[in-house]
């Protein structure tokens, strides 16, 4: 289903909060391969993903980064899910496992397989592959 919204034009960042910033952004690389960037002005571990407009020409940038909790806007409440797509789940899932983190699922429904885990702050992740794609 294509969007109508015509407000927002893409996910522009995903910016995780934490009191060990480091500490996450290395298990983020250990166990879900995101390799990240240091930026020492606001004490961030970055990523960048890459994507193309529509017609393909124009190359733009989600950012992932995980920031120190000093700089969290001040909230009652925190609660958000990050969908990361994966190439292959049982792959991932079984991976994931052998490394000692706990993972809820595989469920598979019409709009491809899902499996859930919470990483070392409490964040919830769930992990989806598209089988439609295929």
């Amino acid at each position: 289903m294509e969007s109508n919204n015509k407000t927002i034009a893409a996910i522009g960042g995903i910016f995780i909060y934490s009191e060990k910033p480091k500490e996450l952004a290395d298990w983020y690389k250990k166990h879900l391969g995101i390799e990240y960037e240091y930026t020492q002005e606001y004490n961030a571990f970055y990523s960048s993903f890459p994507y193309k407009d529509l017609d393909g020409k124009k190359k733009y940038y989600t950012a992932w980064s995980i920031l120190s909790s000093k700089l969290r806007p001040k909230l009652d409440f925190r609660a958000f899910t990050v969908n990361y797509r994966v190439h292959d789940i049982e792959d991932t899932v079984g991976m994931l496992k052998l490394q000692g983190v706990k993972v809820r699922g595989i469920d598979t429904y019409p709009e491809g397989k899902f499996a859930w885990l919470d990483d070392p702050d409490g964040n919830h992740i769930e992990l989806w592959e598209d089988t439609k794609a295929k």
